[in-house]
């Protein structure tokens, strides 16, 4: 087979199998989605160390359209490692999971933090 100028091997890889009869699949990647801040809370805790952390919810969309939620723990002046939750809330939607966020007090914040890790 003689190589076309400007044309890649998966190209001429296609025109083949096409030209035989050879049935190919192409694999959709999947769009990998950021997770957005959702809330950022004035509270602070203080963790073990005496560390004080900033709390933050963040959320991302699932396959199935709904969102997942979770907390973070950011130690104040960046020293020591953010602490993440795992998925705190799965809601219908953004608007939902902001909502949810916006309820959450102190005590909730207290258990999220021993969970995190």
């Amino acid at each position: 087979m003689r190589m076309l100028a400007g044309t890649s091997d998966a190209v001429l890889g296609d025109t083949v199998r096409r030209a035989f009869g050879i049935e190919t699949h192409v694999l959709k990647l999947k769009e990998a989605t950021m997770p957005e801040l959702i809330q950022q809370y004035t509270i602070q805790l203080q963790g073990p160390g005496g560390v004080s952390y900033l709390i933050l919810t963040y959320g991302q969309p699932r396959e199935d359209g709904t969102w997942e939620g979770w907390l973070e723990f950011h130690p104040q002046g960046g020293i020591g490692p953010v602490l993440r939750t795992e998925r705190e809330t799965s809601q219908p939607n953004r608007e939902a999971l902001a909502y949810w966020a916006s309820g959450l007090e102190r005590v909730y914040f207290e258990g999220a933090l021993a969970r995190a890790s």
